[in-house]
């Protein structure tokens, strides 16, 4: 998980290279502060072409590190587990225009867009790359979609899924192409059969959720290819569950990172019979449980991939050999700041989304006791 800091000390350097851009295509309201680090805006217009070249220039947008969702009736609990810094979140609207569905969800991830340039300075090409940015959103169809990471030691890199399309869709802004076009989970996945899906980053690739009030689709990348399922348990944390292969030794790359995340989501699916016990069980899953031994069952396999006394801890480390490291993680996390170069993690949202009513509850910095509620009706 923390190794991935290395990438974003990279991402901000090459982030430098896009701040000469002439072009400006959105339209948007002014953004309102709804809590500490949580803003909320309404666009009118917006292109892909500045958030193309900012994936373009920086490899990818980062989509967190950590995150974990889970379906169960009408209701989606998801957490978007990312760094303790001053990056700021934000609630995005887009009303229906011609062609364009009315939507709403949360956008995430740009270092540039922190909590002090939203209220100073809210213009300028990075709000432009933000709704493309959306991690987790619904539409006025009830199409629900949101991205998580799949970590990988094997790297792998989706090139292309179609390269004989007529259009390339990178696959960290799929999120928003689906919401704007797409009203129903079937019509998203063939949407998406139909595009040539790029994606490249070193330490892991993307998969999906894509719901609606009748369905649940999964949606993974492997070799090229995209695979589709509909898993007995609707939950995402960051392996591969499209795939038996992530339990099997001989396949280092397809570690069970959030295995115990997966398994505290699934022994409590049947609590998910309102927003009120939804937003429960996503709040014990929070993420700074980490920094907590006591957390039960404890979450080793967040440590995958990292290194420790020379070794990199994988399935077959021996948790006792570790334990050090752990420790030390967690007392760092007790003196913690916000700088995203201690690689201090939270929830840094926790979104509850009800596809039948089309509400939407967001917690904003592991905030359970300030509920923030939304509806598209």
């Amino acid at each position: 998980m923390k190794n991935k800091i290395f990438c974003l000390l990279f991402i901000l350097l090459v982030c430098a290279s896009c701040t000469k851009q002439k072009e400006s295509f959105s339209t948007h309201t002014t953004p309102v502060k709804l809590t500490d680090y949580l803003y909320e805006f309404t666009y009118q217009r917006y292109e892909p072409i500045a958030a193309e070249k900012y994936v373009h220039t920086m490899e990818n947008v980062s989509h967190g590190g950590a995150c974990t969702a889970v379906r169960n009736g009408d209701l989606i609990g998801r957490n978007y587990d990312y760094l303790y810094s001053e990056m700021a979140e934000f609630i995005i609207r887009v009303p229906a225009a011609e062609g364009r569905y009315a939507s709403i969800g949360v956008a995430s991830s740009i270092f540039e867009l922190t909590a002090e340039r939203a209220e100073n300075a809210p213009d300028g090409q990075y709000f432009d790359i933000l709704p493309y940015t959306t991690v987790d959103g619904m539409n006025e169809k009830g199409l629900y979609c949101n991205v998580n990471m799949v970590y990988s030691e094997d790297g792998f890199v989706t090139t292309g899924t179609n390269p004989n399309a007529d259009e390339s869709l990178y696959l960290s802004m799929a999120i928003r192409y689906m919401l704007d076009n797409c009203a129903s989970a079937e019509e998203a996945c063939n949407a998406l059969k139909q595009k040539n899906l790029v994606f490249s980053e070193a330490l892991g690739e993307l998969h999906f959720m894509i719901a609606d009030k009748n369905d649940t689709y999964i949606i993974e990348v492997r070799d090229n290819k995209l695979i589709f399922g509909h898993p007995k348990d609707n939950i995402l944390t960051n392996f591969y569950v499209l795939t038996d292969q992530f339990i099997n030794n001989n396949n280092p790359g397809l570690q069970p990172c959030g295995i115990e995340r997966y398994e505290y989501a699934k022994s409590h699916l049947s609590e998910f019979v309102s927003v009120d016990a939804a937003s429960n069980v996503m709040s014990a899953l929070r993420y700074s449980k980490l920094y907590d031994t006591t957390t039960l069952p404890y979450w080793y396999s967040d440590f995958y991939g990292e290194e420790y006394n020379g070794q990199i801890i994988n399935i077959n480390t021996p948790k006792d050999s570790y334990a050090d490291y752990i420790k030390a993680q967690c007392e760092a996390f007790e003196h913690r700041t916000r700088d995203y170069l201690e690689g201090n993690w939270i929830t840094t949202h926790t979104s509850i989304y009800d596809v039948s009513n089309l509400t939407l509850r967001v917690y904003a910095q592991e905030n359970y006791d300030k509920p923030i509620e939304f509806s598209l009706k």
